[in-house]
């Protein structure tokens, strides 16, 4: 009996997790092509946004010493986005 309910429990969480992250992904992709800024645990990124997928995010950065890099970011790792366009 517990074992069950420990299951469903799980389920439930896991399809919370992917709930939140759809969210995420559709906040994201109605972002495409603005300028935004990205923390992770260790970095702080900015940057236009050029791809949202299932996994990952891809920003153009720009160093300003020639074209722009393309810096790919697993969703998981994001911490926080903020959009400039609002600054």
């Amino acid at each position: 009996m517990q074992s069950e309910k420990l299951k469903r429990s799980r389920a439930f969480h896991k399809r919370r997790e992917e709930d939140v992250f759809l969210s995420i992904k559709k906040e994201l992709y109605s972002k495409l092509g603005t300028r935004i800024e990205v923390t992770t645990d260790n970095n702080f990124i900015e940057g236009m946004l050029i791809t949202v997928t299932s996994e990952y995010i891809g920003l153009e950065v720009n160093d300003g010493y020639g074209s722009g890099d393309v810096i790919y970011v697993r969703l998981r790792e994001i911490n926080q986005v903020w959009d400039q366009s609002f600054v």
